[in-house]
């Protein structure tokens, strides 16, 4: 027996690779016991702690704990690492490389849990306080800022492992520098509609389903993107406008709290008298009033004297922005009517020209008697 223990003693003393046989034993102990520790852990997160956090009113505790339980495991399987390579006696350059690739690991994961942590905070706190607020915040711009926390999480967590590994942090952020303006000076149009984007989608002067007109095109807005918006006009053709051409655009935005807003005038001769005039915004009024889907609040007035007609301007608001097509054109044929029955015409437009009479020559004068 004290023969054996000698030889085993014997063997765990043996060099291998610069250590010996014993200390590869605990070397490869220490991770196994933390690879079981990590296993471990997801096991009772998953298991006996979502158990616990099921039976509370609300569901970020166990999302949290749903996502954040591999990653866990993963960091004391990567400490446990750590620790093995300090047990090894290995050559410098070895051992910076192998601990690079430990804190790498253990840096990547510990970002994976912020991105995670940070995806349930959204999800659960932040996407709907903004669906709250009055008028609701866009929701692309709650997801541009979890994107943003993600990517300054990988960040910090990449520049940790730099630090600890002996790379001169400044320089590399100096050369992303200098690479981030070579990329933004390439992509100016990109960038210009990313943020032409996020002014859209911050000073909100339009939201998705209103109708809009922006320059010469009037539509529907479809969808709102980082690069682009999308607009569906009432013939159903689809306009892709960059959103930095919108954010430097004047934007007419047709929508109100009461519906679409529908506004034209009607030009009448100048003979109509002022009774009839009152006469006929009252019957204007009433007409759209039994249109169905017009909103109450309706506005004919007697706008402006205008150089060849008298101007009725009329504004109502179709509640149902999908029907607004059809109550126009209802609208349209109705006043076309009630004006047919009352024998009114609409003014053309026209312009008198008044030329000052010119003597005519002598000459002319006698050839045109002579010729009569």
């Amino acid at each position: 027996m004290e023969e054996f223990l000698i030889t085993l003693e014997e063997f765990g003393e043996r060099q291998l690779a610069g250590n010996s046989v014993r200390t590869w034993l605990v070397t490869v102990l220490v991770v196994a016991l933390g690879w079981l520790v990590g296993r471990m852990a997801r096991y009772i997160l998953t298991r006996w702690v979502l158990r616990m956090t099921a039976r509370t009113k609300t569901d970020i505790d166990n999302k949290l704990v749903e996502r954040t339980a591999r990653p866990i495991s993963l960091i004391l399987t990567a400490i446990s690492m750590e620790v093995a390579v300090g047990l090894l006696a290995l050559p410098p350059k070895v051992a910076v490389a192998a601990h690079a690739v430990v804190l790498a690991a253990l840096a990547l994961t510990v970002a994976l849990l912020l991105m995670r942590v940070i995806d349930v905070i959204f999800e659960e706190v932040l996407d709907p306080w903004a669906q709250r607020q009055q008028p609701p915040i866009n929701v692309q711009v709650v997801h541009v800022g979890q994107v943003a926390l993600k990517i300054i999480a990988g960040t910090v967590a990449m520049v940790t492992v730099l630090q600890k590994t002996g790379i001169d942090v400044w320089s590399v952020i100096t050369g992303l520098g200098i690479g981030g303006v070579a990329m933004a000076l390439a992509a100016q149009q990109t960038l210009g509609n990313w943020f032409g984007g996020m002014q859209v989608m911050t000073d909100r002067p339009f939201q998705v389903g209103d109708w809009i007109r922006v320059d010469a095109h009037f539509g529907r807005v479809l969808q709102i993107g980082m690069r682009s918006t999308r607009m569906q006009n009432t013939a159903g053709l689809t306009y892709v406008i960059p959103n930095k051409h919108i954010a430097e655009a004047t934007i007419e935005n047709h929508m109100a709290p009461q519906g679409q807003v529908r506004e034209f005038l009607l030009a009448l001769p100048y003979d109509t008298g002022a009774a009839r005039l009152e006469e006929l915004c009252g019957d204007v009024r009433a007409l759209l009033g039994q249109v169905p889907l017009v909103h109450p609040e309706i506005s004919v007035l007697v706008w402006n004297f205008a150089d060849w007609a008298i101007q009725l301007r009329v504004i109502y608001r179709v509640i149902d922005a999908n029907h607004f097509g059809p109550v126009a054109h209802e609208v349209n044929i109705a006043i076309k009517q009630l004006f047919d029955q009352k024998g009114v015409k609409f003014a053309f437009p026209t312009r008198t020209i008044y030329l000052p009479e010119v003597a005519a020559p002598v000459g002319l004068v006698g050839q045109t008697n002579a010729h009569k």
